[in-house]
């Protein structure tokens, strides 16, 4: 009885990412992964609840608030990645799997269209079964509980994510949307204190979720269950999420632009500079600014300074055919850095 939620989620999350892949591939079009991926998770849930009639009376509280939880979780992710990719119109992260100009199917030498896609997919697909694993179970269970205070508080933690996830995608928005904050890294509201609020949200709502689905599970299922926060966890943490924003802010502000501010550095690492150290970041600053709007560098590169107390500073240095040539400014003294520790970087 149990499996049968897995199975019946399989089914709907297999289904509408399947007829995804084939639009998306039949129209070559970034815009519709996002949307079905995310957006199974909201048919699946909104079919479990119908399924086993979640909202009928007599009304199953907890699964009623942790299926409402994740259908509010969905639809506003879904609709908020949709419109980001009709503003962009692509999604970088599927570039490589699209076709390149005069490109046909199945060419091996280049994308492999659309066999690596369908891969993509796949693991799309997978990734909407495992992680509604707990809602799966949940939904299949005979009975109602009753709700103590360890019961509410998971709860409350998730509709808490939730709301911390869309507060920070809309602060971003605001940020992206100020033409004076191009070429800037998001600063403002939840960024001033953690470096993607967004991902500690989403997180945050999928521990609830786990933690809140317990009291309905045996100690087996709970065991089985954890994959599905672990998971998510895991590729925001070491493979979808942050690595590849991280790739792509070195990519698009460059390693030798500082993410953070002289304040933001000291504050963070609980550590002064002498006001030459103050007056040399400035320097350093003001360079990068002056190379970005005259183009006055051709090439440029980014070291790092290893500091006894294990922190890592990355600063620019000009390349004379491709080799270090001079080092612009730091916030350092320059005896502190070693040239081998250089690493070219041109835009």
């Amino acid at each position: 009885m149990l499996a049968a939620g897995i199975k019946h989620t399989a089914l709907i999350v297999t289904t509408s990412n399947a007829i995804g892949l084939g639009l998306t591939a039949a129209f070559e079009t970034h815009k519709l992964t996002d949307l079905v991926g995310v957006g199974s998770f909201v048919l699946a849930t909104a079919s479990l609840s119908h399924k086993y009639g979640v909202f009928t009376k007599p009304v199953n509280i907890r699964v009623a608030l942790i299926n409402s939880m994740v259908m509010i979780w969905g639809t506003r992710l879904a609709s908020h990645l949709f419109s980001r990719v009709l503003h962009t119109h692509e999604d970088k992260r599927l570039s490589s799997f699209f076709k390149e100009k005069n490109e046909g199917w199945l060419d091996k030498q280049k994308s492999f269209y659309p066999v690596k896609l369908a891969g993509f997919w796949l693991i799309q697909t997978l990734w909407g079964i495992i992680v509604l694993t707990p809602v799966s179970l949940i939904n299949s269970v005979k009975g109602n509980k009753s709700m103590g205070l360890l019961s509410v508080l998971p709860i409350v933690t998730g509709f808490a994510g939730i709301f911390i996830e869309s507060l920070a995608d809309h602060q971003k928005n605001v940020f992206r949307s100020d033409s004076s904050n191009d070429g800037k890294v998001c600063n403002i509201g939840l960024y001033e204190y953690v470096r993607y609020p967004n991902y500690l949200g989403e997180m945050i709502v999928w521990w609830s979720i786990y933690f809140a689905s317990i009291p309905l599970l045996s100690p087996l299922q709970s065991i089985i269950s954890i994959i599905s926060p672990s998971f998510i966890t895991y590729l925001l943490l070491k493979v979808s999420g942050i690595p590849l924003l991280e790739i792509s802010s070195k990519q698009k502000y460059g390693n030798g632009k500082y993410a953070k501010e002289y304040e933001q550095y000291v504050n963070e690492y609980d550590e002064e500079f002498s006001e030459l150290d103050k007056l040399n970041w400035d320097v350093e600053e003001k360079s990068i600014e002056r190379a970005t709007e005259d183009g006055y560098w051709l090439e440029t590169g980014t070291c790092i300074i290893d500091k006894p107390d294990g922190v890592e500073l990355r600063f620019e240095f000009s390349l004379t055919d491709g080799e270090p040539d001079e080092i612009l400014a730091t916030p350092y003294d320059k005896n502190d850095y070693e040239m081998s520790n250089c690493f070219p970087f041109s835009f």
